[in-house]
């Protein structure tokens, strides 16, 4: 697979109240659906926690990424003298870590 996901941010849409039929789709920002989500297998709560972490995706690997780019940063090699680490890299990490809570925050439902 070589192809480049569809940017998010992603959100649910559709009937996702454990207790009723459930199902949707996932959605960005465009006039269409990302695809459809119809579950399938599975209790009403765990087919919406699934739903969750499927819309979360985008911005999870937007944050692993951000994380990995802040190691290459901060490696020895790329940094000998410390000077992104003494300059912004700690607010930078701090950051990432924001990102992070959000994202879980969205992908458990608190968000």
């Amino acid at each position: 697979m070589s192809g480049a996901h569809t940017p998010g941010p992603w959100q649910l849409e559709g009937n996702w109240t454990e207790g009723e039929q459930l199902g949707g789709w996932v959605s960005t920002m465009a006039p269409q659906p990302v695809f459809e989500l119809v579950p399938i297998l599975g209790h009403g709560s765990e087919i919406i926690a699934n739903a969750r972490v499927i819309s979360a995706a985008p911005e999870a690997l937007n944050v692993a990424q951000q994380l990995v780019d802040w190691l290459e940063k901060t490696s020895a090699s790329n940094d000998p003298e410390c000077e992104y680490l003494n300059g912004t890299g700690w607010d930078d990490l701090y950051a990432i870590g924001d990102a992070s809570r959000t994202v879980l925050a969205k992908a458990r439902g608190a968000s």
